[in-house]
C-alpha cells in the first residue's frame, strides 16, 4: 500500500481519535491539498465526516462567496452583488464547494458569509442567516452552533480560518462591525431577489486568531492530531464561545494584532 495515499479510512480513524462521534455537529474550516494526495478527493473527506457522525450528526462548511484580499468587506457589499444560493460558488476551498452542491445540501441565504449543511439540523442551522444583522453573530449558524454544543474542525488551516471566532467578536461587544447598513441582494431558492439589510466587518484592523491556540488548549477545549499530512483541531464550540466573550469583556481588542 503506498503510504502517501490518503484513504477514507484513515480520515475517519483521525477523525475518531480527535473525539469526533455519532450525533455531533460539526462546522468544518478546511485545506484538501494539506491532506496530501486523498484518494476519491473532497468526495472522500465529506463522505468521512458524514459516516462518522452518522444519520443524527449535521456536517457544515462555510460558503463564502469571495476572499477578501483585493477589498474590504464594506466595498464588496456597495457594489450590492446579486448572491444566488442555488449558483454562486463557494470561494473557500474544494471541500466547501463539493459538499454545496450534494443533493442533500442546503446553504443559508447569507450574501457574504453563507453556509452550507448536511444533516439532521441542517434546517435549524441554516435557517433565518439572512436575518441577522451581523453576519457571524446572534442566530447565525456559527453562533448556533455553539449553542447546540456542536464541535469546529481545523483540518489543515489555522485559527485564521476560524470564522466563529468572528462570532465571539460580535458577541463580545469588539469594534468590528460598521455602523452603517448595507443592502446587498440574494436569489433565493424559489428564484425570488430579496435585500439583506447587514453591518459590514470593518476594514483595517488584522486579526491574530492564532492566539486562541494557547488558551484553547490551557482550557482543555481542543483536541489536536493529525489526518494524512494535515494537522486537525477539534474545537468545543460553545466554550471557545464563553471563554472566548469573557475574555474581550475586558479587552474588546484582544483578538487585533499587536494587541496584548
Amino acid at each position: 500500500m503506498d503510504k502517501s495515499i490518503v484513504k477514507k479510512e484513515e480520515i475517519i480513524n483521525g477523525l475518531k481519535k480527535l473525539g469526533l462521534k455519532k450525533g455531533d455537529m460539526i462546522l468544518v474550516h478546511s485545506s484538501l491539498s494539506s491532506l496530501g494526495y486523498v484518494e476519491g478527493g473532497a468526495d472522500t473527506v465529506i463522505d468521512a465526516f458524514l459516516e462518522v457522525v452518522g444519520k443524527e450528526g449535521t456536517v457544515a462548511v462555510p460558503n463564502l462567496p469571495v476572499i477578501w484580499y483585493r477589498e474590504s468587506h464594506a466595498d464588496y457589499l456597495k457594489r450590492q452583488p446579486v448572491f444566488d444560493v442555488k449558483v454562486t460558488p463557494s470561494k473557500v476551498g474544494r471541500i466547501t464547494e463539493v459538499l454545496r452542491l450534494r443533493e442533500k445540501a442546503r446553504r443559508s441565504l447569507h450574501p457574504s458569509h453563507s453556509v452550507a449543511a448536511i444533516g439532521k439540523r441542517r434546517d435549524w442551522l441554516i435557517e433565518g442567516h439572512e436575518k441577522c444583522t451581523g453576519p457571524c453573530g446572534e442566530g447565525t449558524p456559527c453562533w448556533k452552533n455553539c449553542q447546540a454544543n456542536g464541535r469546529i474542525l481545523l483540518l489543515g488551516v489555522s485559527q485564521n480560518s476560524n470564522t466563529t471566532l468572528h462570532t465571539v467578536e460580535e458577541i463580545g461587544g469588539a469594534p468590528v462591525l460598521t455602523e452603517d447598513f448595507f443592502y446587498p441582494l440574494v436569489l433565493d431558492y424559489k428564484g425570488k431577489l430579496i435585500t439583506v439589510p447587514m453591518h459590514a466587518h470593518r476594514d483595517g484592523q488584522p486579526r491574530d486568531f492564532e492566539k486562541m491556540d494557547i488558551i484553547c488548549k490551557k482550557e482543555k477545549i481542543m483536541n489536536v492530531g493529525q489526518i494524512g499530512k494535515a494537522t486537525a483541531m477539534l474545537i468545543e464550540a460553545r466554550k471557545l464561545l464563553e471563554i472566548g466573550v469573557k475574555i474581550l469583556k475586558e479587552n474588546p481588542k484582544f483578538l487585533f494584532k499587536n494587541s496584548p
